[in-house]
């Protein structure tokens, strides 16, 4: 009788052994680049920004007293959730477990002159561990 348990007790610890395989670890800590438009991938968080609402960072060709603020509307998703938030460039968010979000760099630089025409934006976004 001993003979025939062995193979059954061999192929249930096989099969607990697949049943308590550890989920993927999340991503804490990348870091992508997109435009206005597309989307980027940090893991599992998908970020698209949608529109620009506000750019009046400093002109490279001047000297300001003041950096000026850059704010991003963009769609976040992740495994949990879907959201849209306002973004302002050096400022991070809170996703919802404890990693955050934040825009990072904005290119092209603003310029003063008045042929410069649209910008195409590309913004560089990291996720790290929360603040």
């Amino acid at each position: 009788m001993r003979p025939a348990m062995i193979p059954t007790i061999a192929m249930s610890m096989a099969l607990a052994a697949c049943a308590s395989t550890p989920a993927p670890p999340t991503v804490f800590n990348g870091e992508a680049t997109t435009r206005l438009g597309e989307t980027a991938r940090i893991g599992d968080v998908s970020i698209r920004p949608i529109e620009v609402v506000q750019d009046s960072r400093c002109p490279v060709d001047v000297q300001c007293v003041h950096a000026g603020f850059f704010h991003v509307r963009v769609e976040i998703r992740t495994a949990r959730e879907a959201r849209a938030e306002v973004m302002e460039l050096r400022r991070g968010i809170a996703l919802e477990d404890a990693r955050s979000l934040r825009l990072t760099a904005v290119t092209p630089p603003r310029r003063i002159a008045p042929d410069q025409g649209p910008l195409d934006y590309q913004m560089t976004f990291a996720l790290g561990p929360g603040d």
